[in-house]
């Protein structure tokens, strides 16, 4: 029996983040709409996801009731549950078995390891062309912004929101796929060290800026949430 609980932090701002602790790993619940409960999952961050999905669809599931808890407007029943991965997704029925489960989270690993080496072949190419990519930015004025005074930072947050704004431009992608992604290729030690005055400049003079604060206020409850099960166990 898959038992389920809701972590103790799960509403920031109106946007729901709501995180499942399913045995000790976790998957984000995004949305409930028309009986389709729609989860995002990581590769490795549930250590068993067919047998999860297939226990979370089983009567005896705690499902039903911690959607209640999350939607109360909604008086649905599930029907099913689309699983999104990065670059792929695929959807469990009510009354698919594990085996049928287990050979479309196989399929939908594979299309997404695909999709993402090839979008990391391709931020290798942008990062050669970086400086023909145009900074789009909300104010007019956006150079004559005091940025701490440093080159350093000035050239890690241009050259990572480029980044961003060609994947999401080229792929049709949310900045939160991509986020994580862009700042690794320019520099993960930057990437540590800017990250809050980066988010900060950026949400105030880039166009995407809201979508990026909106990642980072995600990034910043699993990094809490993972910090307290590190502490527990």
């Amino acid at each position: 029996m898959i038992r389920l609980k809701l972590a103790e932090l799960s509403v920031t701002e109106g946007a729901i983040i709501d995180v499942v602790q399913v045995n000790n790993d976790r998957m984000v619940i995004e949305s409930f709409n028309h009986g389709i409960v729609a989860v995002k999952v990581g590769n490795s961050e549930i250590l068993d996801v067919p047998k999860v999905l297939a226990g979370c669809l089983e009567p005896s599931s705690d499902l039903a009731r911690i959607l209640i808890r999350l939607f109360p407007e909604k008086e649905e029943k599930i029907k099913g549950i689309k699983v999104q991965l990065p670059e792929a997704n695929f959807l469990v029925g009510i009354n698919e078995t594990l085996d049928e489960i287990s050979n479309k989270w196989e399929k939908a690993k594979q299309a997404s390891n695909r999709k993402q080496k090839r979008i990391e072949q391709d931020l290798e190419k942008a990062m050669e062309i970086i400086s023909t990519i145009t900074f789009a930015s909300k104010t007019e004025n956006v150079q004559q912004v005091n940025m701490a005074d440093s080159p350093i930072f000035k050239e890690y947050v241009y050259d990572w929101a480029k980044l961003m704004q060609y994947l999401v431009e080229k792929y049709k992608k949310p900045v939160a796929d991509v986020a994580q992604m862009a700042a690794n290729a320019i520099d993960e030690v930057k990437a540590t060290q800017f990250r809050n005055a980066a988010v900060a400049f950026l949400k105030k003079h880039w166009k995407y800026g809201d979508a990026l604060k909106e990642w980072y206020k995600c990034q910043l409850i699993s990094e809490y949430l993972i910090r307290k099960r590190q502490k527990r166990s």
